[in-house]
Formats: structure tokens, sequence, C-alpha cells
């Protein structure tokens, strides 16, 4: 109790906190390859079943509206049928966006709310196999009015969340504007990790409080979550960027019996969080850096959290652009630990090989541990044909 009150008097007493601080710990090849038409030539092998893919990928943008094609052509590389989750044609991504308002449908990645003690980076299609599927997509929205924003998203596994953000003391201390906000989550039918562990539904909300110190090197923030039918968590901090090239966070975490921070977070789709396990009300830090080099031609991100009681636990990626002709992306998550185990991990990784000419390669790998020595593997590899190289189009 002493603890709880100590930090909820600094909440009070100093009003130390800020507005989301949202860090990107996960990254995605095409965040750093150059735009246009991708189409290739490849295999992709699911569960010990190997198929050839023949795929175009389209991406237009027209203005504020975004738009993303998948066309595909499997086929069975050692007979038998192609399965209903490898799609011949869909829809990637929709999107619409404007200063006011906007819209988008596709895979959600990093999804924050607040500083992230519930909501923290959260991948709607962290699970299965490397191939997108419309069931890893969903729906997000925000609109601001007056100075109010609020922003919603529904995935297609059905986890539904809502945030409204506000502020609450215009020049206020250090003559900057205190924001206040408020969120709610709910996964209405859970989540699977193999065949070892079903997260049962859950729901849970959070409020927090923002304030920009000193522009963008110090801002202060607290926020305070709970998870329905568990327990509850508080974290008080400061983040922001040291450099343009480097940013920081660094905060404080109390911990209550069967509350797990950042619950819906990068790998909850494919490996959740065991709530249970956190069977003892702990206290820890969280520290995470990011750095940025040559004008955002590689980027590197590590959060490292350490609570009593419990391992430590680690995440990383690192992504960059074309090196020897090589362009590729590293990312490592682990789960939240209990008091006798490490987290559980998440590896994957994509690497493009450019040649030059108008066929490049790419290899996939993505491994999911189930225990601390077994995991689960899906990889494909591929041709990707560069048909402005192939055609001379001009794109």
């Amino acid at each position: 109790m002493k603890k709880h009150s100590l930090l909820m008097a600094l909440m009070v007493a100093t009003i130390f906190v800020t507005a989301s601080l949202a860090h990107a710990v996960a990254y995605r090849l095409e965040d750093f390859e150059n735009p246009g038409l991708k189409s290739g030539v490849g295999m992709v092998n699911i569960n010990g079943q190997s198929f050839l893919k023949v795929g175009l990928s389209p991406d237009f943008q027209m203005g504020p509206f975004g738009l993303g094609v998948d066309l595909n052509l499997y086929a069975p590389l050692s007979g038998g049928q192609v399965p209903d989750s490898l799609q011949s044609l869909s829809v990637r991504m929709v999107s619409y966006q404007d200063p006011s308002w906007g819209l988008k449908w596709g895979r959600l990645t990093d999804v924050t709310f607040g500083s992230g003690l519930l909501m923290n980076h959260y991948d709607s299609g962290n699970f299965g196999n490397s191939e997108f599927t419309t069931q890893k997509a969903g729906f997000m929205g925000y609109a601001t009015v007056s100075g109010v924003r609020v922003d919603a998203m529904f995935t297609g596994t059905n986890v539904a969340a809502g945030r409204v953000s506000t502020p609450v003391w215009a020049n206020g201390l250090f003559g900057k504007t205190l924001t206040g906000g408020a969120t709610y989550v709910a996964d209405a039918d859970g989540a699977t990790f193999g065949s070892t562990y079903q997260a049962p539904s859950q729901s849970g909300f959070s409020v927090d409080l923002g304030l920009p110190i000193f522009d963008q090197f110090l801002n202060a923030y607290a926020e305070y979550a709970s998870l329905s039918g568990f327990g509850n968590g508080q974290t008080i901090g400061v983040g922001g960027s040291m450099t343009p090239a480097i940013d920081y966070k660094f905060e404080y975490r109390i911990l209550g019996q069967n509350f797990v921070p950042g619950y819906f977070n990068a790998t909850y789709e494919s490996n959740p969080s065991n709530i249970s396990l956190m069977t003892k009300s702990t206290s820890g830090w969280l520290g995470y850096a990011g750095a940025k080099f040559l004008d955002d031609y590689v980027k590197a991100d590590l959060v490292f959290e350490q609570y009593d009681g419990l391992k430590p636990s680690l995440t990383g990626a690192l992504g960059w652009r074309q090196i020897y002709n090589c362009v590729g992306v590293i990312n490592y998550v682990q789960t939240f630990p209990s008091a006798t185990e490490q987290g559980l991990g998440t590896f994957s990784g994509d690497f493009l090989y450019i040649t030059g000419g108008p066929a490049n390669y790419v290899v996939s790998v993505k491994r999911v541990y189930t225990t601390l020595s077994t995991y689960d593997e899906s990889y494909s590899v591929g041709v990707r044909i560069n048909l402005g190289k192939l055609f001379s189009l001009p794109f």
C-alpha cells in the first residue's frame, strides 16, 4: 500500500504526466524499401507443406487516399490442396489520411494508446504463417474536433479498442498544456498460443495524463491501467528525444497481482501472456532507447524491463535500408516473465537481396517459442520481380 500511495502522491503532487510516447519496437521490410510495384515468384513453407507462389502487390497513393492489393497464385509442390488461408486476391490496405480525421483498413502494427501500460505496440497480424490474410487485418479510425481526439479500432480477431484524449489544463505547469486520455480495450474471444494455452476473452481500461516539459526533449507522464477481473498497475516516467537521432524513455512501475503491463502487445495474437502467472505484486523499471543513423538509413530500438522477483525481459528491433545490396529487418519480442521462467520469445527476420536486375531475392523467417527450447517455425524464400527493370516501366 505504501508503494501505491507514493506513486499516486507523485502523480498528483508533481503532475509528471505526459501524452503518449509511442516508439516502434517492431519493423517491417516495407518500412525500409523504396516504394513501387512489387511482384515475385518463390516458395512458401507453411507447417511443413511447400507451395510455389507467384504474386503481384501494387500500391497506389492518390493524395490522402491509399490502396494496396495482393494478387497471388499458389501451387502445391508435393500434391494436396491449397489451404483457404492462402488467398488469391486480397485487399491488403485501404486508407484515408487527413490532419483532422483518417481511416485505415489493413494489418495494424505498432498501435500504442497512452504510454502503453494497457495496449503497447499491438500487431493485429502477428499470428499464423508469414502470408497476409484478411483475418490479420483490422479497421482503425481517428478524428479530432475542437481539440478532442477520438481513436477507434476493430480487428479480424475481434479485438476492439477506443480512446479519447483532450487538453485538461491549458497553460499549466511550465506554461505547457496538460493532456488527459482514457482507453478501453476488449478481446471478445481471446488468443491462442499454439496448442498449450488459450487466453480467455479479456478487457481492460486505462487513464493517463501527460505534460511536454521541454518541447521534444523531456515529456513526463503517468498511467493507471486495470485488467477486468484481474489486477491493476501504475507507471510514472519521462521520455523524449535527446537529439534528432536518439529517443529515450525511462519509467517506474508498480504492478499488482494478476496484472501484466502492455497485455495487448506486439505478440498478443500469437503468444499472449498468462495473467495467472503473476501471483504476486511487484515493482520495477522499464528503459527504452531508440536510434536513427544516416538520415533513417539504419534504425534500432531496445526495451529492457526488470521487476523484483521476476526474470528480466528484452525486446529489440533492427532495420536497415540497402547496405551491400541487402535490405533487412530483425525483430525479437519476449512475453512477460514469471517468477521462475524467462518470458518466451518470438523472432522474425525479413531480408531482401537486391541484384540490380529484374529479379531480387526475399527470405522471411519466423519462430514462435512454445518453451525455452521448442518453437513453431515458418519461412519463405522467393524471387521478387522488378517489372520496371524487366519492361523499362517508369516506376
